[in-house]
């Protein structure tokens, strides 16, 4: 029979085998677990890196043209293509056929069929590389005067037209004959003194008789010499003088060597070499002039309202004073081409059926202006 220490030694040794036994199985129940989490093999890789990666999806759409750009669409002879503001594509921008008279479109631009040149067909040489324009817009306008203008020689602010030249725009009164200083008659009947209403009106009766000059001027003070020269001026983008008398009218062309136009010469101009009914075309068109407004503005702003000569604005914004009398020995002078809030046709045509379209020539009237002419060689 074992003694009390023996089964206290034996029962000792069994419990340090057990807890031996048990600490070596949890050690490698704990690694084995550890190897399996960070294996390779059960869990599949994720890539939290961006910055390699390429994403169809963030690219910009590719660019086809030049946004703003202008071209003729392939498919038509007549319609002008704008390429959108992202350069993604082309859209209608207009259509040269719906001009008076019809167009075609030619590099970007809308000319008449009259004026293509056979030279200036041939693909252009200047790629426009150091000016970035793909359409060769910059050269249009210009081929296009050069077409239908002819300058007046040593006056490149009038046109010419068979034996005489006119100024291209209303008329300005201007202070210096540079066209610099003041501008007068623009908002207001603002002439000096020295140029009076009845400028070069002799005072050799009291009825206030004119002798071969206007007429008569009935306004006693308002007759006499200039003491100040005023001068006209054919400006483009400048607002045309108003306010102004027949009288002074004239006096401005011949300060600046030239004279007011007859009527058949303004309706020449007007007509070109067709005859036109208006200067655009046969047909009457309320937008293509400055017609049923409220208020003159500066010359050139329409550019259909340009007869065959290249002479603008003759219909609307200011009615113009011509030299040519209503009836012969009178004060009257025809006035033409009506003025801003003009609507019917007749009135806004070149060559108006209606013909009491005049004034005395010593009125003043906010809506009358002038321009000028001048016989070739008349230095």
């Amino acid at each position: 029979m074992l003694s009390n220490s023996k089964v206290r030694s034996v029962l000792l040794g069994f419990s340090m085998a057990f807890w031996l036994i048990f600490a070596l199985f949890f050690v490698n129940c704990s690694d084995s677990g550890q190897n399996t989490i960070g294996s390779d093999s059960d869990n599949p890789e994720v890539d939290h890196d961006n910055a390699t990666d390429s994403d169809p999806l963030d690219e910009a759409p590719p660019t086809v043209c030049t946004p703003n750009a202008l071209r003729c669409d392939p498919d038509s002879d007549t319609v002008v293509n704008i390429c959108l503001n992202d350069g993604s594509g082309w859209d209608v921008y207009r259509d040269c056929a719906d001009s008076q008279p019809a167009k075609i479109c030619q590099d970007g631009d809308c000319i008449l069929p009259g004026d293509l040149d056979e030279e200036e067909v041939e693909p252009d040489e200047d790629s426009d590389v150091q000016d970035n324009d793909p359409v060769e817009d910059d050269t249009d306008e210009e081929r296009e005067e050069e077409s239908t203008i002819v300058e007046c020689p040593g006056h490149p602010e009038m046109v010419l037209i068979d034996d005489f030249c006119i100024d291209r725009w209303e008329a300005v009164a201007m202070e210096y004959e540079d066209c610099g200083g003041t501008a007068y008659g623009q908002y207001d009947d603002d002439y000096p003194d020295g140029f009076p209403r009845c400028v070069d009106c002799g005072e050799s009766d009291e009825s206030g008789h004119c002798e071969e000059v206007g007429g008569y001027c009935p306004y006693d003070g308002e007759r006499g010499e200039q003491t100040k020269t005023i001068y006209a001026c054919s400006i483009e983008n400048v607002l045309p003088s108003r306010y102004i008398t027949w009288f002074r009218a004239r006096k401005a062309c011949l300060n600046s060597d030239k004279r007011l136009c007859s009527m058949d010469e303004w309706i020449r101009a007007c007509e070109g070499p067709e005859q036109r009914v208006f200067p655009y075309g046969d047909t009457f068109i309320e937008e293509s002039c400055h017609t049923d407004t409220t208020e003159p503005i500066e010359t050139g702003q329409y550019n259909e309202c340009v007869s065959q000569e290249g002479v603008v604005d003759q219909i609307g914004n200011l009615a113009e004073w011509s030299a040519t009398t209503f009836i012969p020995g009178s004060a009257d002078f025809n006035i033409l081409g009506c003025y801003w809030s003009c609507t019917y046709p007749d009135h806004l045509s070149c060559n108006p059926n209606d013909p009491t379209l005049h004034n005395k020539s010593y009125t003043r009237w906010e809506y009358i202006g002038f321009r000028c002419c001048k016989d070739i060689g008349n230095e």
